[in-house]
């Protein structure tokens, strides 16, 4: 993990969120909006398993960096976490155990520190807006602590990874199945607009110990898909346009725009069924043929064969071609827009 660079606006505010005593502008007046001493906007950021104190997890650098690009007015301040996230086989394989030991500990420390910075500024700052972010164990402690109470200050959260992740949450994104879950616990939904929580459908930590074959691969590229920069986007933007939803879309619907197949595709399949479709999408290996009601799965490998259909209607278009027998990176391919 790389750490990021701290300007003297973030020296000045971890002064003033680690101590009680009196310093630059809140000293015996008690100012709670001195410009000196808090800042317009602050993004907290609390790093996952294994990375040293005051390290900035790289999806939460990424999202920072883009935040003050879209919001240079904000006067954005990073503040990481200050403290060690345990980690190591040892430590992981506790968590999975539900063992109280160095993982429960090190998530009880994190919590700690981010409700008392939240409550600090709640009481010093009450001008300061604040954006929330965390990665892996970073981001159970930044979700359990969001979801405790209200905190009118935070106006936006984001987790990248989150091993008590909620497949059903309609604030959960990316590429997920929402038949699996966390791999320490679910959580109770947040349903709500100002948060986004992204999961990748490989990833062991926000799906489960299934997807431990894949390794953390997974898990370690939240940094490298624009994720964070489109979660930055949305939360810059999703109040002055009024979305109902976030605007990261997972490759989890039909490409209905896209059309790979021959300026006509008509099709025979099976006995005397023609195809008129509405669209298709190709890859080397597979096509899928969308009609009004119905997406027929064709093979290309030993011929141009029929291996199965989907409802059109289907809420999973990934449960489905996974179930007729098409490899998730054809998926992967078939479903991109």
């Amino acid at each position: 993990m790389r750490r990021l660079f701290v300007d003297h606006k973030l020296c000045l505010w971890v002064a003033l969120a680690g101590c009680g005593c009196a310093v630059a502008g809140f000293g015996a007046r008690g100012s709670a909006a001195s410009p000196l001493g808090c800042p317009k906007t602050v993004v907290i950021d609390i790093h996952g398993s294994g990375s040293a104190a005051g390290t900035v997890s790289l999806p939460g650098a990424k999202l920072t960096t883009t935040l003050k690009k879209l919001q240079p007015q904000a006067d954005i301040v990073l503040a990481p976490s200050p403290l060690k996230a345990e980690g190591g086989f040892g430590v992981l394989a506790g968590a999975v155990s539900k063992l109280p030991l160095a993982y429960h500990q090190s998530v009880v420390k994190a919590k700690n520190w981010l409700r008392s910075r939240l409550k600090g500024l709640a009481e010093k700052c009450s001008g300061t807006k604040i954006f929330l972010t965390g990665y892996s164990q970073g981001a159970q402690a930044v979700g359990d602590v969001y979801q405790e109470q209200a905190w009118p200050q935070v106006m936006g959260v984001v987790l990248f990874g989150d091993p008590s992740f909620n497949g059903h949450d309609s604030s959960s994104q990316g590429d997920f199945r929402q038949w699996r879950h966390g791999i320490l616990h679910t959580r109770q939904p947040f349903n709500s607009l100002l948060v986004v929580s992204l999961c990748h459908q490989k990833d062991p930590v926000c799906q489960g110990a299934s997807q431990l074959k894949h390794g953390f691969t997974y898990h370690d590229n939240y940094d490298k898909l624009g994720e964070p920069e489109a979660a930055a986007h949305y939360l810059t933007n999703w109040g002055e346009i009024n979305n109902p939803k976030p605007t990261l879309e997972p490759l989890n619907k039909w490409p209905t725009k896209r059309n790979d197949g021959t300026t006509v595709f008509f099709m025979w399949v099976g006995a005397n069924l023609l195809i008129l479709p509405d669209w298709s999408s190709c890859d080397s290996n597979y096509c899928i043929v969308g009609t009004s009601d119905t997406v027929y799965v064709i093979s290309l490998i030993n011929g141009f064969n029929q291996i199965g259909w989907v409802r059109t209607s289907i809420s999973d278009p990934r449960a489905g071609l996974e179930q007729v027998g098409v490899p998730d990176q054809d998926i992967d391919k078939l479903l991109s827009p």
